[in-house]
């Protein structure tokens, strides 16, 4: 779970740390999971491909903590409410966490 308040604060629960990952299928990948507190920021997580060889931009929410290495989320969908998504292990994997907004 990740809360992101107006005042540029989040709290976030289980979510998938920055840097080298571990793969869904090892056995310690539960473990890997974090929880932390920061300030978070909107920018480009990356790219994607649209088809017609130009890369469009990825964007999405850092979640900057002093505490834990979380990693960027994308934002899912063409308009709100956005959706969050945690690439896991190899981005080319398809494996990733999906958050949905919740009222």
């Amino acid at each position: 779970m990740v809360e992101l308040f107006a005042d540029g604060s989040f709290t976030a629960t289980n979510v998938s740390p920055r840097g080298p990952k571990t793969s869904v299928r090892d056995q310690d990948f539960w473990g890997t999971l974090l929880n932390a507190s920061g300030h978070w920021r909107v920018g480009s997580v990356g790219g994607i491909d649209n088809g017609v060889g130009r890369e469009e931009t990825h964007w999405g929410v850092y979640l900057d903590s002093v505490a834990a290495p979380v990693d960027a989320a994308g934002l899912t969908g063409t308009k709100p409410p956005y959706g969050l998504i945690f690439t896991l292990g190899d981005p080319d994997s398809g494996t990733a966490m999906f958050l949905e907004r919740q009222n």
